[in-house]
């Protein structure tokens, strides 16, 4: 049976996951359409969320750098456990932090009919992954 701890570790990660490719960059336009298209978001919504993206993205970005790191560590040639112990707490710390602030920001701007339908969202879109893990 998985740990307490890996389970929400990774519902975490899936949430973040899912946060973390709108602060990212990427196709960003065509990502909040989908959100905006999935939840009925109003133009209004659309730019408030877009605004909390924006100013989540230093976080996002310090994210990605710490999973950077880990990996450095984690592939160097006589890996150093302690320092890659200290990187995955920092890592986890980091993650946590995003998660709570994307939820917040997002919980901020959605109705609570939009809320309850993105948290739905977020379930089987986790659900999925867990299937694809497993």
């Amino acid at each position: 049976m998985k740990s307490k701890k890996t389970i929400v570790l990774a519902g975490l990660v899936v949430i973040l996951v899912a946060a973390m490719s709108l602060t990212a960059g990427g196709d960003k336009v065509a990502k909040l359409a989908k959100m905006k298209a999935d939840l009925n978001l109003s133009d209004q919504q659309v730019s408030q969320i877009d605004a909390k993206i924006t100013q989540l993205q230093p976080l996002g970005e310090r994210v990605y750098a710490l999973k950077d790191e880990l990996k450095a560590l984690q592939a160097a040639s006589t890996p150093d456990q302690k320092a890659i112990s200290a990187k995955e707490s920092e890592l986890m710390a980091a993650k946590k932090e995003y998660t709570e602030k994307w939820n917040a920001a997002l919980k901020s701007v959605l109705s609570a009919e939009q809320w309850a339908k993105y948290e739905q969202m977020q379930s089987s879109y986790k659900k999925s992954v867990e299937a694809k893990r497993n």
